[in-house]
């Protein structure tokens, strides 16, 4: 039941969840290995011991341990740790980079040009929009009135065209 609704989630004929506390597992012989639970909690307390080449033959037995196990061979690959540590360092550097612009006021030197860039934006639309009545006929003081362009703005538009 979804506690913040108080509703159903209609999950629970297709979904289960266990917490298992690892720590209190007893280590087990192998001829007691013999639920999945078993198997998983072997897996996860001796995780660190096991590679792909030395699967305990209880633990061989399971498909999902095995594919578990490759997974955490591949995490450990000392190659593979270097590009993990690697790339995560790069992640922090950026990060470090941009708290720090922000620190120094690059942040606000980005929105102020976002903001000029948007007025300029708006005034090259208003500089559009009195060529295009220009071109449809409209006197000048017309269009000077709508668009708030000084005459001498929009005179200076048509000699630019």
């Amino acid at each position: 039941m979804n506690t913040a609704t108080g509703k159903a989630d209609k999950l629970h004929d297709i979904f289960e969840l266990h917490y298992v506390e690892l720590s209190k597992f007893v280590q087990q012989q192998p001829t007691q290995i013999i639920t999945a639970l078993d198997r998983w909690s072997t897996f996860l307390t001796k995780a660190h011991q096991i590679d792909k080449y030395h699967i305990p033959a209880e633990l061989a037995v399971d498909a999902a341990i095995v594919k578990a196990i490759s997974a955490v061979d591949r995490m450990f690959d000392e190659e593979e740790s270097l590009i993990y540590e690697i790339r995560m360092q790069f992640l922090a550097d950026i990060e470090s980079i941009i708290a720090s612009a922000n620190d120094e006021g690059f942040g606000q030197g980005m929105e102020q040009g976002l903001e000029r860039g948007v007025e300029q934006g708006i005034q090259q639309g208003v500089e559009l929009t009195a060529l295009n009545m220009l071109a449809k006929g409209m006197p000048t003081a017309d269009i000077a009135e709508i668009t708030s362009l000084s005459t001498a703005v929009i005179l200076d538009l048509t000699s630019k065209r």
